[in-house]
C-alpha cells in the first residue's frame, strides 16, 4: 500500500498540479489524499482523471480556506465513513491480511482552542473501534521543541492537549526519512521550520506492517513538504545469498571451473579501477610553515617501516589468516577459496592488494564522484582539492590537518601572539578546543590580540590549501567586552558576532549559570519519546 498526502494550498496553479502528477508518476499510490485545497469538489473530476484514479471523496472549503479530498483506485476497495472539516475518515479492505482498517486524513485547526475539540472528537472515533487505525497528515502541532527550528520557544503547557491525544489513544509514532522538517514560513528575516505533518497508528496497526516508511518529500515554492506512506519494503533481491562451500574445494570440476573462469578478462573489475585509475593530486604551496611547527613523533626508520609497501609473503599470510568458513566480504568467497586455489587466483590477488597500497597514497590527495540521478550513478566528478567529508579517510586526514593547526597555535602562544582563556590562576591557558569538524579558538577581546589569531588561520590556508567559510563562523563574546571593541575585532577577523554557540550534537554548547533551559529541551525530547510508549506496553 502506498499513499501520498499533502497539504497543497489549494489546486489551482499548474505549479501545484504538474508536482502533485509527477509525485504520483514516480510513486503510484493506491490513495491520495489533499488537504487545504480552497477548491470545489465539482473541480475535481479532471483531477482524479489525470492520477489515474478511480474514486473521490471531498470536504467543501469554508470561504476561502481550508477543504479536503481523497482519491482511491478500484483496486483499494475504500468505504467511507465520517468526514468534517478536519478530517476525512475511510476504512481500508486489506486483501493479504483479509481485514479492514481504517485510515484518518487530519487537517488540524491553527487554532488552539478549536484543535483540542478536535483532538477529542477524533479521540472519541478512535474509541468507538479500538482496532487498526493509520492517522497520517498535518496536525499543526509538535510534540516537543526538537521538532522546531527558529522562533518562540514553546512551553510544556502549549503542547500538553496534543501530548495527550497520542498518549491516551495509544498511538505509534512512525517516524520519516528526509528532511526534518515539512512547513516552512519561507520568511528569510525570522525563519521557522516545524515537523506539522507526521504520522500515527495504533499498536495493531504497526504490527500488522512493521515495515511502514513515511518519506518526507519536499517540493520547491511550497511551504509543506508532500509525505509519501509505504507499507512494504522496496523490492530487493530475494534469492539466497552466495557462499563458498569448502567441500567444493574437493571436486576436480569445482578446480577446473575456478581456473578456465578465472583466466578469463573481466572489464569494469575493481582491480582494473584500482590499478589503472590516475589520481590528480594537489599541491599547497607553503605547508612547510606548518609541518615546521609540528613536533616529530615517529622516528625516521619507524616511517620507512610503516610506509613500505606489502610483500607478496604478508599477503599471502594474512589470506591464509582467514576463516576457512568465513568470507571476508559480501561475495561469499570463504578464505578456504582463495586458500585451496592459491595456485590459481594467488598472483591476481597479490597485484590487486599491491596496486590497492598504491591507490590508497594517490586517494589522499584526490577523489572522484557520482552522482544518483533518479536512483542511478551517472557521471564522474573530479574536484581539485582532494578529499572531501564522508570520504572512508577523511577523518583520518582531519586528524592530521588538526594536529597542524594545533601546532600553529601552540607556536603563537609561545611567542605571545595570543594568550587564550585561564580557567584558574596556577592552571594552564585553553587556546582551541577542537571538536569533529568544529573548532573554537579562545582569545582575549583586544584587536592585537585578533591580529594574532588572524596571522594563524591565514598560515593554516596558505599551508593546508583548505579554506575558511566565515558565513559559517562566528564570534561569541564575554559579558564585559565594549561594543567599540567589537567591531574592531569583527572588522579584523571578517566575521559576525552570535549571542551564543548554538547547538551542537543536540545540546546548547553554552550552558550559563543555569541549566535548567539546556536540559528542559531534552526533557522535552524524551517526553516526546515517551509519548505513545503506552501503547507498546
Amino acid at each position: 500500500m502506498k499513499i501520498i498526502t499533502w497539504n497543497c494550498q489549494g489546486i489551482r496553479g499548474d505549479l501545484t498540479v504538474d508536482n502533485l502528477l509527477e509525485q504520483n508518476r514516480l510513486h503510484t499510490p493506491d490513495i491520495v489524499i489533499l488537504l487545504e485545497t480552497k477548491n470545489k469538489s465539482s473541480r475535481y473530476g479532471y483531477l482524479k482523471n489525470r492520477l489515474g484514479m478511480d474514486f473521490l471523496h471531498a470536504v467543501e472549503p469554508k470561504g476561502i480556506g481550508g477543504g479536503l479530498c481523497v482519491f482511491w483506485k478500484v483496486g483499494s476497495k475504500v468505504l467511507l465513513v465520517k468526514s468534517a472539516d478536519h478530517m476525512i475518515e475511510v476504512k481500508v479492505w486489506d486483501e493479504e491480511h483479509e481485514c479492514y482498517w481504517r485510515l484518518f486524513g487530519i487537517y488540524a485547526s491553527t487554532d488552539e482552542k478549536k484543535r483540542r475539540d478536535q483532538w477529542r472528537t477524533l479521540g472519541n472515533r478512535i474509541g468507538r473501534e479500538r482496532d487498526l487505525c493509520l492517522l497520517i497528515r498535518d496536525f499543526n502541532d509538535i510534540l516537543c521543541n526538537g521538532k522546531k527550528d527558529g522562533g518562540n520557544h514553546r512551553s510544556a503547557a502549549s503542547m500538553r492537549d496534543f501530548r495527550e491525544f497520542v498518549a491516551n489513544n495509544e498511538l505509534l509514532d512512525l517516524g520519516y526519512e528526509g528532511y526534518p522538517f515539512t512547513w516552512r514560513n519561507k520568511r528569510d528575516s525570522q525563519p521557522i521550520q516545524q515537523r506539522l505533518d507526521r504520522g500515527f497508528a495504533s499498536l495493531e496497526w504497526h504490527d500488522l506492517y512493521p515495515d511502514t516508511k513515511i518519506l518526507h518529500v519536499a517540493l520547491e515554492g511550497f511551504d509543506h513538504s508532500l509525505l509519501l506512506l509505504t507499507t512494504k519494503k522496496s523490492e530487493e533481491w530475494r534469492g539466497r545469498r552466495f557462499t563458498y562451500d569448502a567441500r567444493w574445494s574437493k571436486s576436480d570440476d569445482c578446480r577446473n571451473l575456478v581456473a578456465r573462469d578465472w583466466a578469463g578478462n573481466v572489464r569494469g573489475s575493481h582491480a582494473f579501477w584500482l590499478t589503472e585509475k590516475l589520481k590528480a593530486s594537489s599541491n599547497p604551496t607553503q605547508i612547510g610553515g606548518i609541518t615546521s611547527s609540528v613536533q616529530t613523533r615517529v622516528s625516521h626508520e619507524d616511517n620507512l617501516l610503516l610506509t613500505a609497501s606489502v610483500t607478496k609473503v604478508e599477503i599471502q599470510e594474512a589470506a591464509f589468516q582467514i576463516p576457512p568458513t568465513k568470507a571476508s566480504g559480501p561475495d561469499g568467497f570463504s578464505g578456504s577459496f582463495y586458500q585451496d586455489h592459491w595456485e590459481v587466483v594467488g598472483a591476481d590477488v597479490i597485484s590487486t592488494v599491491k596496486a590497492f597500497w598504491i591507490w590508497i597514497k594517490e586517494y589522499v590527495s584526490s577523489a572522484s564522484y557520482s552522482i544518483l540521478m533518479n536512483g542511478t550513478p551517472k557521471g564522474y566528478i573530479l574536484p581539485q582539492r582532494g578529499l572531501r567529508q564522508g570520504d572512508p579517510l577523511s577523518p583520518y586526514l582531519f586528524l592530521l590537518c588538526t594536529e597542524g593547526l594545533s601546532a600553529l597555535i601552540r607556536e603563537g602562544l609561545e611567542r605571545g601572539a595570543l594568550h587564550g582563556v585561564n580557567v584558574t590562576s596556577n592552571g594552564m591557558p585553553i587556546t582551541h578546543l577542537l571538536f569533529a569538524d568544529d573548532s573554537v579558538l579562545f582569545c582575549e577581546a583586544t584587536v592585537e590580540e585578533v591580529w594574532g589569531v588572524r596571522d594563524i588561520l591565514n598560515s593554516y590556508v596558505v599551508g593546508s590549501g583548505q579554506e575558511i567559510n566565515m558565513l559559517k563562523s562566528s564570534i561569541f563574546y564575554g559579558s564585559k567586552v565594549k561594543k567599540r571593541d567589537k567591531k574592531g575585532i569583527e572588522r579584523t577577523l571578517n566575521i559576525q558576532s552570535k549571542a551564543g554557540f548554538g547547538k551542537y550534537l543536540g545540546l546548547q554548547a553554552d550552558f550559563g549559570h543555569s541549566k535548567k533551559v539546556v536540559f528542559n529541551d531534552v526533557r522535552e525530547r524524551i517526553e516526546s519519546r515517551m509519548t505513545g510508549l503506552k501503547g507498546k506496553l
